[in-house]
């Protein structure tokens, strides 16, 4: 019962999420109390009672509780690839799939340069229960946009000039690129190199974009561009 106590003081309720019923939901959403080995409290429908989340390290595994039970309600088990930093409980929360309801992300993997993994674990509100999202986790940087679809992107240096971002969008049982934005630098010929293709909700490959940059007075200029319709030869 001692460490039951130690938990349940960590929990900050006031002015914690039970706040966010209103406004923006494809907002992330950090619980005050975010540190290892305590519970953290999420609300992942607005106008019913919100959820503890306890993440069991060793085990690998995020144990669901209502507010105040002994025994957890669900236990997720997470196939992360090196799990939240130190010191933290990675839990936070959002509207992946647009119905509404916040669903469960934890970090899984991070880099240096601010690229940041999830498993993501959506929400039914009937149920009180989640379920694990494959086709949602491990896409780096994500943002649910409030449709289903989620941008993701990453950097790998030259001051972010490195980049790739995408937007990814259901289709069955997997997301496919709507775009995808990658820009590389070629070393040899001593500028960066910018391509930009999308598809239709079909997944047909629509246009290819292609521009050559170098660093000017005001940042990265394009000197160069070509777009190719995928009817062209």
């Amino acid at each position: 019962m001692g460490r039951r106590s130690h938990l349940l003081g960590l929990v900050c309720v006031s002015g914690l999420l039970l706040a966010g019923s209103s406004g923006d939901l494809s907002e992330r959403v950090f619980p005050e109390s975010d540190s290892e080995g305590t519970r953290v409290l999420l609300q992942p429908h607005p106008g019913r009672a919100p959820l503890e989340f306890e993440v069991d390290r060793a085990a690998q595994r995020i144990l669901v509780f209502e507010v105040g039970a002994e025994s957890p309600l669900q236990s997720l088990f997470c196939d992360w690839t090196e799990g939240p930093p130190r010191g933290r409980s990675g839990l936070s929360a959002r509207d992946y799939d647009g119905d509404g309801a916040r669903d469960l992300e934890v970090i899984s993997w991070w880099g240096a340069t601010g690229n940041t993994g999830y498993l993501v674990f959506l929400f039914d509100p009937d149920s009180r229960r989640f379920a694990p999202a494959p086709m949602y986790s491990g896409h780096s940087s994500p943002e649910p946009d409030g449709t289903g679809c989620i941008l993701t992107g990453g950097v790998a240096g030259h001051a972010g000039a490195i980049h790739a971002r995408a937007r990814l969008c259901p289709r069955g049982d997997r997301l496919e690129p709507r775009w995808t934005e990658r820009q590389d630098h070629d070393r040899e010929a001593g500028h960066y190199v910018f391509t930009r293709k999308e598809w239709n909700a079909e997944g047909a490959l629509v246009s290819t974009r292609v521009e050559h940059r170098r660093r000017g007075e005001n940042g990265l200029e394009t000197f160069w561009s070509q777009e190719t319709p995928a009817d062209s030869d």
